[in-house]
């Protein structure tokens, strides 16, 4: 299997650790990349993609990893040269818009499209889909969602491109909890939508994004993105009839909401604790990899991409 990536930096590197994870006492695959630079690295790098199909056997599949403003420009030429399998790393903004009014004769030929939204793949997150849609805690009142690591304290952080990007975080990490959020709620609308930015005091950067918005039947998810805090990862869920909490190790469940002591008053549901650890891009890789050895076609596998960038795009353009 010959396997590219177009855009070979850190992610596409932790994205190869994964495939040569998945196929590990199988036949070994063939990696290329395509950069700017041809700096000695790991695998044989190439300046275009014509350059490596004039050289190497076809391509098998695709991993976009290049910067975002990047994605939907080479998707494109990727579908011009009918790699059958692409797997395009988020945000990717224009990317589902584009594939939806391409011309028969080229996406005919695509068998297999996924957007990176890792999340949708973990395992705690489709329990809590599971536990929302069937109502098994009754009806969803509020999600928090909160990711920080504290990038922005470091002394290297002015000279890197989280700095320096206006939407880094936006697009990188934020969008990664708004994605999430339409996963769990198959939400199509984003009622009382309201965004803040936070300025770090020390460095003068922008290095946290609060978001919140109800849904249809009044459910309120309030979803915070982080470079200026400790590191953390949390996500918690209540119900009418129950929580859900998830720390990326284990998640807590409390319930029933009906829980009284002996005189008749309300206490503390009762709690069960399951070890489900969050296993970051793997799954979501071992899936799509899953789907290129089978070669056949599969629906695609867009992952609300086009809602969660109308929701990048809303909170953008509230900074001019």
């Amino acid at each position: 299997m010959h396997i590219l990536f177009y855009g070979y930096g850190s992610h596409a590197k932790k994205i190869k650790s994964c495939c040569d994870e998945f196929f590990i006492l199988k036949e070994k695959p063939i990696y290329s990349g395509i950069r700017r630079s041809k700096t000695e690295t790991d695998i044989e790098i190439y300046h275009s993609i014509e350059e490596v199909l004039s050289k190497k056997s076809e391509i098998d599949c695709v991993f976009i990893t290049a910067n975002n403003s990047n994605h939907l420009n080479i998707f494109k030429k990727c579908i011009e040269k009918e790699i059958k399998f692409i797997y395009v790393e988020k945000p990717a903004i224009g990317v589902q818009n584009f594939f939806k009014n391409c011309p028969l004769e080229l996406t005919e030929k695509i068998k297999y499209i996924q957007i990176g939204y890792h999340m949708a793949y973990a395992e705690a997150f489709i329990k809590l889909k599971d536990i929302i849609d069937s109502q098994k805690f009754g009806e969803l009142t509020r999600f928090d969602f909160f990711l920080g690591h504290g990038l922005a304290f470091k002394e290297s952080f002015e000279k890197t491109w989280r700095s320096k990007e206006k939407f880094a975080l936006i697009e990188t990490l934020l969008c990664h909890l708004i994605n999430i959020s339409i996963y769990l709620k198959d939400l199509d609308s984003f009622n009382n939508l309201n965004s803040i930015s936070k300025l770090n005091e020390i460095n003068k950067k922008k290095d946290t994004e609060h978001i919140t918005f109800t849904t249809n039947d009044g459910a309120l998810f309030s979803l915070t993105a982080s470079w200026g805090s400790p590191l953390e990862k949390s996500a918690k869920a209540y119900f009418s009839n129950g929580i859900w909490e998830y720390d990326f190790q284990k998640t807590t469940l409390k319930y029933p909401r009906d829980n009284f002591d002996s005189k008749g008053f309300f206490i503390p549901p009762m709690k069960k604790t399951y070890n489900c650890e969050f296993l970051g891009i793997r799954p979501s890789i071992f899936y799509f990899l899953e789907q290129v050895k089978k070669n056949k076609f599969k629906m695609h596998e867009f992952n609300n991409s086009d809602q969660t960038n109308f929701v990048i795009e809303n909170i953008k353009g509230k900074y001019f």
